[in-house]
């Protein structure tokens, strides 16, 4: 794990601190959280889910190590429960109290279709969506699961089963609209109304030439990175439209969060 300063330029980051998760393993997502009022990193690894305390950047250090049936690809922490998208056959998505982070306790889990693996999971409101890697013939990548009650989560709906990988995940503030960044040949960000849990509808795909590999869900706007775009998604387009166009805007700066973009809206 490493922690960087943020310098306004953000030209010249600078390395303030690391944390070495015990064994040749490999760190596959962070979510920053607070729990009581402490800073923790959730970093998902290649053996389950490491609780950091960031407290200090300068000198982190293990709260404590979960482990899961396989590797952690995704975590999201909300409250005091932490979402994990994992590659287990059986517990793709799975929860844990995290109340005490120096005792993680897992809550639930859920097998979600096929044997695909977990790679991404969102929560807004009292429902996750986790989205998948493509597996077998006739399954689905992307569900929708109620979470109101973490210790007993159950599958709400799923989307019609799209042949590829789904890397990332954002949903709108009032729950009706889902973004995801898929390595789908010419949809690579496709925009589903989830008004109704139980079944997802296609409102919108946008070609952008390259795999969608990340979505960035902070202030309202998403951004896709791996692809030098991002738009402005504030408004998803109605389900009738199929085929938004893309059109530039002038003297775009650099986001925070992605380097390199080229910048526009969605019309």
């Amino acid at each position: 794990v490493q922690l960087a300063d943020a310098p306004a330029t953000w030209q010249l980051p600078s390395s303030i601190g690391s944390f070495n998760v015990t064994g040749n393993v490999s760190g596959l997502a962070v979510y920053m959280a607070t729990i009581s009022s402490v800073n923790y990193a959730f970093v998902g690894y290649s053996g389950g889910l490491a609780i950091i305390n960031v407290s200090n950047p300068a000198s982190p250090t293990l709260t404590s190590a979960y482990t899961t049936q396989g590797q952690v690809n995704d975590v999201m922490v909300v409250g005091t429960t932490a979402y994990l998208a994992t590659v287990s056959n059986t517990a793709e998505l799975t929860i844990l109290n995290v109340a005490n982070p120096a005792a993680p306790a897992t809550a639930d889990t859920l097998n979600l279709g096929d044997t695909g693996d977990a790679n991404t999971v969102f929560v807004q409101g009292t429902f996750a969506y986790v989205g998948k890697i493509a597996a077998g013939v006739g399954s689905n990548e992307f569900y929708i699961v109620n979470v109101a009650t973490p210790t007993n989560i159950t599958q709400s709906g799923a989307f019609t089963r799209l042949n590829a990988d789904i890397n990332s995940i954002c949903v709108n503030a009032a729950g009706t609209a889902a973004y995801l960044a898929t390595a789908q040949a010419s949809n690579q960000l496709r925009i589903l109304n989830v008004t109704s849990k139980t079944a997802p509808t296609s409102s919108a795909t946008v070609n952008l030439g390259a795999t969608a590999t990340k979505l960035d869900c902070s202030s309202g706007t998403n951004c896709t990175s791996g692809t030098l775009r991002k738009a402005s998604l504030l408004k998803p387009a109605p389900p009738a439209q199929t085929k938004p166009t893309f059109k530039p805007r002038k003297n775009c700066t650099r986001s925070a969060q992605c380097a390199h973009i080229f910048c526009g809206t969605l019309k």
